[in-house]
Formats: structure tokens, sequence, C-alpha cells
């Protein structure tokens, strides 16, 4: 009896087994991220949103004092669709001057079974558009809901 139960181990645990692909995703959906470029210590502001399905995280820092807030949220509408428009959508892409204050919009895209941070609007060391009404549309969004 003892070796059969020692026989069966092997099998619970490799049937228990859950590859990471299988489980649910619990990261950002949308992110907005400000960067300073190079300035003085007591004018650099930097800061990062994250929209998550249930929540907003901002972090915020002026030199180096930071904070950083948690808002609830419930996101209502086809987000993902959106998302998913603004993944597929052409993009341009340009350089801009270096050591300045940037600004980047990205959406966090499924393919296949990685979840990518794609990077639709961006302003300051690059600039990148998307085009369509969609990626106007969460840009907005994230300015209104990283306040």
């Amino acid at each position: 009896m003892k070796l059969m139960i020692l026989s069966l181990i092997p099998m619970i645990l490799v049937g228990s087994q859950v590859r990471a692909s299988q489980l649910p995703y619990h990261g950002p959906i949308l992110s907005k991220i400000v960067i300073p470029g190079y300035s003085l210590p007591e004018y650099r502001y930097s800061m990062t949103c994250e929209v998550f399905g249930d929540r907003v995280e901002i972090e915020e820092r002026r030199h180096n004092i930071s904070y950083k807030t948690v808002k609830p949220v419930t996101l209502e509408g086809p987000i993902f669709e959106t998302i998913e428009a603004v993944d597929k959508a052409p993009k341009s892409k340009d350089q801009g001057p270096t050591d300045v204050p940037s600004t980047l919009y990205m959406v966090h895209a499924t393919h296949g079974t990685l979840v990518v941070p794609v990077v639709f609007d961006a302003e300051g060391t690059q600039f990148v558009t998307t085009e369509g009404t969609e990626a106007m549309i969460l840009k907005f969004f994230l300015d209104s809901i990283c306040k």
C-alpha cells in the first residue's frame, strides 16, 4: 500500500501543474509614464500610472520624495477591444531631442501566451503616433484617470 501511494505522487504532482499561460493575467492593462529627462534636482518630476482591471496605481516622485496612490476603479465598456485595436493599428515613430522630459502611453497587449507592453503614443525623446481614434480615446482616458 505504501509503495502504491508513493508511486502515485509523481502523477499527482504532474497533473496539478499549471502553465503560466493558463493563469489569469493580473498585471496592468494600460500605463502612462512621465520621465523627467535631464534637469536640476529641484525640477525633477516622474510619474508611473498603471491601470489594472480593478484599480489604478499612481506613483509620483519629486526629486527624492515619492508617494503612491491606489484608487479602486470599475472599468466598463469595450476596453479590451480598444486595447487590441490600438495594438494592431499602424504606428509611426520618430526620434526627438535628447534628454528632454518624455511621456509614454502604453497598452499591455496579449501576444499568444505573453502580455507585451506596446507604446502607442509618446512625446519627448521619442515620438510615437498611432493611427485611429482608439489611440486618442485611450490617451485621453489615461490623462483623466492618472490625475
